[in-house]
């Protein structure tokens, strides 16, 4: 519970993920009071099979021409951030020396998942991605600021 006695936003998170993609039937684990620890991860396999992203090996997506930019937060409370790290590092150590031509990955200090924290909260990954695709670019950098109110601090 918040600060005011509402569920936080975690409790909202938990609930959407059990209701809608965990278990889309009807189920009483689709409440957070419902879910059985003792029976309901192993039925959760199948979801992380989905959306996890753990395969190192990305050659069909190479043969393809692709480039790819990750980032992650630093201060990320729902994904470990080393957990970004230790995906891309997986990478290279599959992929080989030459990752870096078509695999980047920046991690955004302070930030949490996928913005807000105290970090920076205004990027832009689209433009230097299509540098990346239509000129040949790879980007060294992604340029970031925080906004507070309107300005820049």
């Amino acid at each position: 519970m918040g600060a005011d006695g509402k569920p936080g936003a975690w409790t909202y998170y938990a609930a959407d993920v059990l209701r809608y993609m965990a278990f889309p039937e009807t189920d009483p684990a689709t409440t957070i009071a419902g879910f059985d620890v003792n029976r309901d991860p192993q039925r959760l396999v199948w979801l992380s099979d989905m959306i996890d992203a753990v395969d190192p090996d990305l050659s069909e997506f190479l043969k393809h021409d692709g480039k790819l930019i990750m980032y992650f937060g630093w201060a990320d409370p729902q994904l470990n951030p080393q957990a970004g790290v230790d995906y891309y590092e997986s990478v290279r150590a599959r992929m080989g020396a030459g990752t870096e031509d078509f695999a980047r990955l920046f991690m955004v200090p302070g930030m949490f998942h996928c913005g807000g924290g105290v970090g920076p909260n205004v990027f832009d990954v689209e433009t230097p991605l299509i540098q990346w695709v239509e000129q040949g670019k790879p980007p060294d950098g992604i340029t970031a600021s925080r906004v507070v109110g309107g300005n820049v601090v």
